[in-house]
């Protein structure tokens, strides 16, 4: 057995076909990298106006703003990620059903 034809890699194009990205995975990227954002915004937000004495109810406002931040942030995401996924004209691909 010759250990050469195993490990051999077919050429390389340099033609590579151009990256299409998604709309889906445009919304998702958008949605995630802005909930993220949104959630470090509401938790400076939680701490800055937080009127809370004590340990516990000072966590429990951090988290709450948390979770608001990062909701509003996904969803302003989404939007801006479906947005310009239109706006390019990218539609998603038809599934092709075969018999």
């Amino acid at each position: 057995m010759e250990q050469g034809a195993e490990n051999e890699h077919p050429p390389i194009d340099d033609t590579a076909p151009s990256t299409m990205i998604d709309p889906s995975e445009t919304v998702t990227g958008f949605a995630i990298m802005l909930g993220i954002v949104g959630a470090v915004l509401g938790l400076a937000a939680g701490i800055y106006v937080q009127a809370a004495s004590g340990v516990l109810p000072a966590l429990l406002n951090a988290f709450i703003a948390v979770l608001a931040g990062g909701s509003a942030g996904a969803v302003t995401g989404g939007t801006l990620g479906a947005v310009l996924g239109v706006v390019r004209g990218r539609r998603v691909p038809k599934a092709i059903e075969q018999p």
